[in-house]
């Protein structure tokens, strides 16, 4: 872990083979107005053109590139990065998420006056300008163990005596890992367990593509790591494990109830199903109890 030269912000995004979009993710910090931070992209063995595109945006000292050999999953290039990290604050982004112009400097304010040291930002689609989730997103608010869709792996931010108090992320989720997914949701379970406030601000935004139309394997993988990150919650924290049981209940009633009403409707739903692929959705959220039950 570094101590020397401290700075306010280090923001990190994890890449792989991406090049073109991560240029726009790094242009889009470098463009901002506020200047205490470092940009540090870990690359999770990158075989395209991304370590040119990092290097020619080289902005006084104010990239890292840290490379990775073999492939280790979205989880294990943050933890690396993190320890790479000198900033009081950890802003976490996917290399598809644009920050807003002013978004650093807004959250240099709210960190000031709020005294929160872990927030989320509203994630808007860059065409449609469109929220990803409409309940109360224009309302500043801590949030509560059933707001977990607010805590987006794309976009949060964490400061650094917080990370380095529970630890860094479970790398057996997250893309690239064996559960394709939920490596920010049970990062969020273990900021609550630990007691942690969440603040969501919503005058914080970041720009990411919304997805109208999944392909069955996604679908798949992503319920198949959702479900056994649950799992791993029930068995962890027995104090709420009715609520991650309720959960997985819902998920489970609900893709169940979804894939009948589109074998036997298909029409009703039919926009829905290119989103969700039901049937997917419910034979990954099987196979991932099953599979963490059996492999833990």
């Amino acid at each position: 872990m570094q101590v020397d030269k401290k700075m306010r912000f280090s923001v990190i995004i994890s890449t792989c083979n991406r090049a073109e979009i991560l240029k726009d993710a790094i242009q889009g910090i470098l463009k901002q107005g506020f200047v205490d931070y470092e940009i540090i992209v870990s690359d999770d063995a990158s075989a395209d053109a991304t370590r040119h595109v990092v290097e020619s945006l080289g902005s006084a000292g104010k990239i890292v590139y840290l490379f990775s050999d073999t492939k280790r999953g979205l989880s294990a290039t943050r933890n690396r990065a993190l320890k790479s990290s000198r900033g009081e604050y950890i802003v976490l982004i996917d290399d598809d998420v644009i920050l807003s112009i002013n978004f650093l400097e807004i959250l240099d304010r709210v960190i000031s006056s709020e005294k929160v040291n872990v927030l989320c930002p509203m994630l808007r689609d860059p065409l449609t300008s469109e929220s990803f989730v409409d309940l109360l997103d224009n309302k500043k608010r801590y949030l509560d163990l059933f707001d977990f869709n607010y805590f987006r792996g794309c976009a949060h931010i964490v400061s650094r005596d917080v990370i380095f108090n529970i630890g860094g992320y479970d790398e057996r989720f997250g893309i690239g890992a064996k559960y394709c997914a939920a490596e920010e949701t049970d990062y969020f379970f273990r900021l609550k367990k630990s007691g942690k406030k969440i603040l969501y601000y919503p005058d914080l935004v970041v720009y990411h593509k919304r997805q109208v139309e999944t392909s069955s394997a996604k679908a798949f993988s992503y319920s198949y790591g959702i479900s056994a990150m649950l799992m791993k919650q029930i068995l962890s924290d027995l104090w709420r494990a009715h609520f991650y049981i309720f959960i997985v209940g819902w998920r489970l009633m609900t893709s169940l109830i979804r894939t009948l009403q589109y074998e036997l409707f298909p029409k009703t739903i039919e926009s829905k199903n290119k989103m969700y692929q039901y049937r997917y959705f419910l034979k990954g959220t099987i196979a991932g109890i099953v599979d963490y039950l059996r492999f833990r």
